[in-house]
């Protein structure tokens, strides 16, 4: 970076008070230990509807969140990250965070106008600007770029929400419930749905 002439806060310097010591700055990006505290309190404190996401408490291990499905994780990037990140950081980058948490909120709206769609991309393109400016070019690959992209697919496929794996991953979850002889998985899945279909005709009807 520092032979491109661009982000110059990143570069690698001199240490004035070890001579022939090099050191990294502290990028902006990245939370002091009191702020990932304020962070993490944040989150565990939250107390959302039900069936909303998970319980994001539970998931924050050794100051790290992990074991997260990838809805709670939608939900984290679309949803409790302007709020959890509210007067951490740097403004900037706290505030490209932002508007890229409203680009993916808005992308998987279920509803929403056509008309709108130029500005979408124009604000997608902003935004990523914006992200260019403080983090390094390592982390723009072929996944940032794909925001571009989704954007496009709106307009060809129509709203995100009708093409995405999360029924399909719930309803997975049930039918492998249902197995109970591993030689036999789709018999135990089929016989499984037929009960459950029966038992919920039995009670609703009869």
């Amino acid at each position: 970076m520092e032979v491109c002439g661009i982000r110059e806060h990143l570069w690698l310097k001199w240490d004035p008070q070890r001579l022939g010591t090099i050191f990294k700055p502290v990028a902006p990006y990245v939370l002091r230990p009191e702020e990932l505290q304020t962070f993490m309190n944040r989150l565990a404190s939250l107390k959302v509807p039900t069936d909303y996401c998970g319980s994001l408490g539970k998931h924050i291990m050794d100051k790290k969140l992990g074991l997260m499905k990838s809805h709670d994780w939608h939900v984290l990037m679309q949803q409790l990250m302007p709020l959890v990140l509210r007067g951490l950081m740097d403004a900037h980058v706290c505030l490209s965070l932002m508007r890229l948490s409203r680009v993916y909120r808005n992308i998987c709206a279920k509803v929403w106008d056509p008309i709108d769609l130029p500005t979408l991309k124009e604000d997608v393109a902003i935004t990523l600007s914006m992200l260019e400016w403080e983090f390094p070019v390592a982390f723009f690959d072929v996944m940032s770029h794909l925001t571009l992209h989704i954007v496009e697919e709106l307009d060809i496929c129509g709203p995100v929400h009708t093409r995405w794996m999360y029924p399909i991953e719930q309803a997975m979850k049930v039918f492998k419930g249902y197995v109970r002889n591993r030689s036999r998985l789709e018999a135990f899945m089929a016989d499984g749905y037929i009960l459950d279909e029966t038992i919920g005709f039995v009670t609703k009807y009869l």
